[in-house]
């Protein structure tokens, strides 16, 4: 750091000093201003004396350097207002005599009257504010300085371990404060008035005084002048944690960093809030309570589940109510129940059933999800017991449910179930039975006995059948077990023989293929069959196609496969005949192909092949192809002319291109030259609801056999073997399948189980054609 500059001396009693002694107060006042943290301040006091030794100036020269600590000057003042007086030395003639005063290190006279300036290594630390204000307190002009470091100087009065520093009295500061910013200035007259009155006292007791004085100035320059001094001072950084002293009263977020540091250097309260904090977190991990409250107030919520069982044979109880942290719910079919959005904490669960003992528990939920232990109630009604069984096979229907009121119990793996149930009177009961993919039962019970009830439920799918019982093609449609019989649609008396029918594999929709009405011709007065859609729950219908000629291929899930001739077309039309989807959900009726005829269409999984001719048409592309079942996807299998497809296994084709016999797969693209084959035989597969069994009639030693073949592994077993069997098969459940009998003594259609037992017959029926094997026609 550069030395200071000598400032002019100000106009006064100083200035007729001998140029002796200015040289040597100049020469201190130099070394008090070399910018060492080491030098100390200095007070020189120098007397004039004048020709009238009644009278003296004292001039003060301030040096500056590290801070005078407040409290020392004053202790000085106390001392030497308690007796201690220091005498000047008398001068040695009547000429003017001058003396240089320290009275920074004692009170002696001998050491005040020393011109020396001395640098002691145990000196206060250098205080950049107070060498600014006193400074500015005695030079009107501007010193030149170096430029001030705030972050150097932090960081050395920071540094606990490099630099010790005093430790900072908060108190104290604010009183000086208040009391320098409530006291009005000193005009520079009563300054020179009280310097005049201290003069008439003793040298040294003066000094003291003057050094009081001189604090207490530095003090109220510090306050008066805050706007003016650089507000990163020394003073203020100490105070840091003060709002209002470094913003106004306004959060300042720049000083954060400091008030931090600040915070953090005070070692008890830094200590003392570590703990607080630590015991406050050890607190809320060990302590469910709190934990719970802080994340409730939060907001935190969860998920709690609980399943409810009969005490005795420990099934699922159905229709419970349970209350959980102020919510209600029932459980479902099986048993459980789930509440969200959950208060954490201990939290009160009640269960109440009807002809049930009321259970009441505390449970503690966590954060996430909780998996409440199943609870089992008590039965406190009276018990009746059921046996629910297949009507076809006598085998338990697992899943059947018994139904009375509020209560309900579900059958264990043998078809038992126990009904606990509250009876108002003796009287007979009607209890209700349901069972998936069965038809509802109602039964009648006497309240009086313990005896078993036996109950026997029929498959929840009618079946339907042509029959020409009123002399009329109607469609009718009646329960498994020959029950509810209903007519879905009477014939109108036009229907002939070529009638076909077919009902879709979900049993929901059926199509009819007939002339209802004689009067609907073509242009050339060729009577036209029309394609009717019935809704099989409500007997509803409507014709959705027309043609001169309509075969049903196949059907591929809802969707139903056909070839139609186009009305009125030309026999050498190149699209007179038309290949068809049509979905029966949504009624959407799609062309996947057009030619003049198709040599043959077979459905097979879910997929359709279609081998169109080559008559008629300019660059004719008579190939095998394969599309999906709404007609799109469309791939090219074998590009020759190919006039058979025969279905062979439930992922083989064979088909025959100008008398060569090739092999492909149902699923890929595929084929390879095989031998001409010996069987001509075409499987027409049916497979169950599910797609996981299919069934297809052969003719064995006479007989029609129904063969059923595992979709997956390919293993095939006979079913049943009847004289006179044969098409259509249809799905009522993935276990049961209907065929048909036609014999010189019967056509009636039969019910099996796959899965075992004998067939039962449904009713008899009028032989149709439904689905079968179709080759082309012109």
């Amino acid at each position: 750091m550069a030395a200071k500059k000598n400032a002019k001396p100000k106009k006064g009693a100083t200035d007729d000093i001998p140029e002796e002694l200015a040289d040597e107060i100049q020469e201190a006042v130099s070394i008090e201003d070399a910018p060492s943290k080491q030098a100390k301040s200095t007070r020189i006091a120098i007397t004039h004396y004048e020709e009238d030794d009644s009278s003296h100036d004292v001039i003060d020269v301030t040096a500056k350097s590290k801070d005078l600590d407040s409290e020392d000057a004053i202790e000085q003042a106390e001392a030497l207002d308690a007796g201690t007086e220091a005498e000047p030395e008398e001068p040695e003639s009547d000429d003017h005599e001058w003396h240089l005063i320290d009275d920074t290190e004692t009170p002696n006279a001998e050491e005040t009257s020393s011109a020396e300036v001395s640098d002691e290594e145990d000196s206060p630390e250098w205080d950049a504010e107070k060498w600014q204000q006193a400074n500015v307190a005695e030079d009107e002009l501007e010193p030149e300085h170096p430029e001030w470091d705030e972050e150097k100087w932090q960081q050395a009065n920071l540094d606990e371990e490099e630099v010790e520093t005093p430790e900072w009295d908060e108190e104290k500061w604010q009183q000086a404060n208040s009391e320098s910013d409530n006291q009005e200035e000193l005009e520079p007259e009563e300054a020179k008035q009280e310097d005049t009155e201290l003069q008439t006292g003793d040298v040294a007791h003066v000094e003291i005084s003057e050094t009081k004085q001189e604090v207490d100035d530095t003090a109220e320059s510090s306050s008066d002048d805050s706007e003016d001094i650089d507000h990163r001072s020394a003073s203020q950084v100490a105070l840091n944690d003060d709002e209002e002293v470094n913003s106004g009263g306004k959060f300042n977020l720049k000083m954060l960093p400091k008030r931090f540091i600040s915070w953090w250097q005070k070692a008890k309260l830094r200590n003392s809030m570590v703990a607080i904090s630590a015991t406050a977190l050890l607190l809320l991990v060990v302590l469910p309570s709190p934990r719970y409250a802080l994340l409730n107030t939060a907001g935190v919520r969860a998920t709690a589940s609980v399943e409810i069982l009969d005490d005795e044979t420990m099934l699922p109880l159905r229709d419970v109510l349970v209350s959980l942290a102020g919510q209600e719910k029932q459980t479902n079919k099986n048993g459980l129940v789930q509440f969200e959005g959950v208060r954490l904490g201990r939290q009160k669960l009640t269960i109440t059933k009807s002809a049930y003992d009321t259970h009441d528990v505390s449970w503690t939920i966590g954060v996430g999800s909780n998996n409440i232990e199943p609870i089992r109630l008590r039965a406190i009604g009276t018990s009746f017991d059921f046996k629910i069984t297949d009507w076809l096979t006598g085998s338990p229907i697992l899943n059947a449910e018994v139904i009375y009121g509020e209560n309900s119990a579900f059958v264990d793996s043998a078809g038992v179930a126990k009904l606990n149930t509250t009876v108002p009177s003796a009287d007979p009961i009607v209890v209700t039975v349901t069972a998936p993919a069965y038809a509802e039962g109602m039964v009648e019970i006497s309240t009086t006995t313990n005896e078993l009830n036996e109950v026997s439920l029929v498959l929840d799918r009618h079946h339907l059948f042509i029959s020409k019982r009123d002399g009329k093609y109607g469609v009718y449609k009646i329960r498994a077990d020959g029950s509810d019989e209903q007519l879905v649609l009477a014939g109108t008396g036009s229907e002939g023989s070529e009638l076909k029918f077919d009902t879709s594999p979900s049993g929901k929709k059926s199509i009819l293929v007939a002339v209802r009405d004689k009067d609907k011709k073509n242009k050339d007065g060729f009577v036209l069959s029309g394609l009717h859609l019935i809704d099989v729950q409500t007997g509803d219908f409507e014709e959705v196609d027309a043609s001169e000629r309509i075969d049903v291929i196949g059907w591929i899930g809802s969707r139903v496969i056909y070839v139609k001739v186009q009305a009125g077309a030309s026999g050498k039309n190149p699209e007179r005949h038309r290949l068809m989807s049509l979905d029966t959900q949504t009624g959407e009726l799609n062309q996947i192909a057009a030619s003049n005829y198709f040599n043959d269409v077979l459905v097979a999984k879910n997929f359709v092949f279609y081998a169109p001719s080559d008559a008629y048409k300019e660059n004719p592309r008579a190939f095998l192809f394969r599309s999906s079942a709404d007609g799109s996807n469309i791939d090219t299998v074998f590009e020759k002319n190919v006039w058979t497809i025969l279905r062979t296994g439930v992922d083989n084709i064979k088909f025959d291109a100008n008398q060569v016999w090739y092999e492909g797969k149902v699923d890929q693209v595929s084929n390879t030259m095989i031998d001409r084959p010996s069987d001509f035989t075409s499987r027409l597969y049916t497979r169950n609801r599910s797609g996981t069994k299919a069934a297809w009639v052969d003719i064995r030693d006479g007989k029609g056999t129904v063969i059923l073949e595992d979709m997956a592994g390919g293993e095939s077993k006979t079913i049943i073997s009847q004289a006179g069997l044969r098409n259509p098969l249809v799905w009522l459940s993935d276990e049961h399948l209907i065929y048909r009998v036609v014999t010189s003594n019967e056509t009636a259609d039969y019910i099996v189980n796959v899965g075992g037992g004998d067939p039962v017959k449904i009713s008899d029926v009028t032989d149709i054609s439904g689905i079968d094997r179709w080759y082309y026609f012109y």
